[in-house]
C-alpha cells in the first residue's frame, strides 16, 4: 500500500488562484479556488443578486493559467474574443492600454476546455507568449471578409460611443463581459469613471454600427459609478 507521503509526492502541485469578480449588478466578490482541469469545481453566485458567476470565474482561471505559460510560444485566449477567419494574416492584437494594433499570423490553434491555445508566428519562447497575456485577438471591423453570425460579437461594439436618449454622453465601450444570462458592457467615460450596462433590450434602445453609436435607456442608479 502506498503510504501518505508517497501519494502526496505522486500528485501534481495544486495552486490556489485568487478570483475577483464584478457582477453585472455592480457587486464585487473575491475568493480563492483550487481549479480542476482549468475549471471551477463548484458553481458560484453573486452574493447580492444571485446571478451565476461560474463562467466569469473560469475566465479568470484561464487568464491566470495563461500568465503561468501556455507552453513554449503558446498563448491562451478565451474563445468569446475570437472571430472566425480564414485569413490569419488579417488578425490583429491590441491591449487596453495601447490603441495601436499589431498584425499577427496564427500558425495553429487548439481547443482546450473553453479556451484556445494559439501559436502566433514569431513567438518561440514562453517569455514571448507571456507578453501577449491580456491582449485582444480580433479582426478589424472595417474589413470583415467572413460570414458573421446573426448574434452580436464583442468586436462589433468595442469602442462604440454610448449616450442616453436625451443626448447625455456616457463614454465608450471598453469591454464586453460575458455572463450566463447576458453580456454586460463596460463603458468608460473620458475621466476614467466606469459603469456597467447589461446588453438587454430593456436598456439598449439602438445600436448604430455604421456611426459607432449606442443609445441606452438607463434606470435610476444604473449610471452612478
Amino acid at each position: 500500500m502506498m503510504d501518505q507521503a508517497a501519494r502526496k509526492q505522486s500528485q501534481p502541485d495544486q495552486v490556489m488562484i485568487p478570483i475577483k469578480i464584478q457582477c453585472g449588478c455592480g457587486q464585487k466578490y473575491v475568493f480563492d479556488v483550487e481549479p480542476a482541469g482549468g475549471q471551477m469545481v463548484y458553481a458560484v453566485k453573486c452574493p447580492a443578486c444571485g446571478v451565476d458567476g461560474t463562467a466569469a470565474a473560469n475566465e479568470v482561471i484561464a487568464q491566470h493559467l495563461a500568465a503561468q505559460g501556455g507552453g513554449a510560444g503558446g498563448a491562451a485566449t478565451n474563445g468569446k474574443r475570437l472571430c472566425p477567419s480564414d485569413e490569419p494574416q488579417r488578425l490583429y492584437t491590441r491591449r487596453d492600454d495601447d490603441d495601436e494594433k499589431r498584425s499577427v499570423t496564427i500558425e495553429y490553434a487548439q481547443a482546450h476546455q473553453k479556451q484556445y491555445i494559439v501559436k502566433l508566428e514569431g513567438l518561440h519562447e514562453r517569455s514571448d507568449a507571456e507578453k501577449e497575456v491580456g491582449a485582444y485577438l480580433f479582426i478589424d471591423m472595417q474589413e470583415p471578409d467572413v460570414d458573421l453570425p446573426e448574434y452580436e460579437l464583442p468586436f462589433q461594439v468595442m469602442g462604440m460611443h454610448v449616450k442616453t436618449e436625451d443626448g447625455r454622453d456616457i463614454g465608450r465601450i471598453t469591454d464586453v463581459i460575458a455572463s450566463p444570462g447576458q453580456n454586460v458592457y463596460e463603458v468608460t467615460a473620458d475621466g476614467g469613471n466606469k459603469v456597467l450596462i447589461p446588453a438587454v433590450d430593456a436598456f439598449i434602445v439602438e445600436r448604430n454600427f455604421d456611426d459607432g453609436e449606442m443609445t441606452v435607456r438607463p434606470i435610476p442608479g444604473l449610471l452612478d459609478g
